[in-house]
């Protein structure tokens, strides 16, 4: 599957080709980053201009053969907190595994015997019909020629990532690092505007500290995102100061 990046980037992919990677592409890390650093090399060749090469230009190629890498980069731990990060460098993060998600829901419709009631299995096929949009959600916010990565890292440790696109209007909050909330209350994401902060949403945690990715709608006004701590539930406004907050490019 991988050998269809450069044809996915490049459109010349079939129908079924492209709705196939698609598929694969919400639950590769290796394959997304690869599209992101695809697509940016295109565009940037789009806007080159075309200058002699320099007189030494094949000398040097040969000379950096040996050291160019044939895998994508592993990720890297920080080298220390810092309050603000805003990139468009390769993917290092896990998407969630939507793709799971469906498959696992598959398997509960055809497990279904014929004395499970009626109500259970419309339960069932109604959570398979959400996952799989929210499968297609996260692929076409990937996919996005406009795709761009944010990574913060707060004063305290906690890092958070997010994939936005900008034409799309939605992000992908892939979640924070750090530790879980205090008993009773809960990680709040938040919107940055002129008009101050709104709530986002609320990042469902798992146990190892992390959060279920997120897919959220972005209100045009919205210059970036902040995290904070809130009672269980959410908050109307924020009671805490915030953690860590992430611009979201234009």
């Amino acid at each position: 599957m991988a050998t269809l990046t450069g044809g996915y980037v490049l459109n010349a992919l079939s129908d079924d080709e492209r709705a196939e990677f698609e598929r694969h592409l919400a639950t590769c890390e290796s394959c997304a980053q690869e599209v992101i650093e695809l697509r940016e090399t295109v565009s940037r060749l789009g806007m080159a201009e075309q200058t002699p090469p320099p007189p030494d230009l094949k000398n040097t190629v040969l000379a950096e053969i040996a050291n160019t890498r044939q895998k994508p980069p592993s990720t890297a731990p920080s080298s220390g907190p810092t309050a603000h990060v805003a990139s468009t460098r390769p993917w290092h993060v896990f998407l969630a595994s939507a793709a799971a998600v469906v498959a696992l829901a598959a398997a509960s419709v055809l497990g279904v015997t014929t004395v499970r009631a009626h109500t259970d299995l419309h339960n069932t096929q109604h959570a398979l019909r959400q996952a799989a949009t929210r499968n297609d959600e996260i692929a076409d916010i990937v996919g996005a020629t406009d795709a761009r990565m944010i990574v913060a890292v707060g004063p305290t440790g906690m890092r958070a990532t997010t994939v936005a696109s900008q034409q799309l209007g939605k992000a992908l909050f892939l979640g924070v690092r750090a530790q879980p909330p205090p008993l009773e209350h809960t990680y709040q994401l938040w919107f940055v505007g002129q008009d101050g902060l709104a709530s986002a949403g609320l990042p469902h945690p798992e146990q190892d500290g992390r959060t279920v990715p997120l897919v959220i709608q972005l209100p045009a006004t919205v210059s970036g995102l902040a995290v904070t701590i809130e009672p269980a539930g959410g908050s109307a406004q924020p009671t805490t100061g915030p953690l860590l907050q992430m611009t979201i490019p234009t």
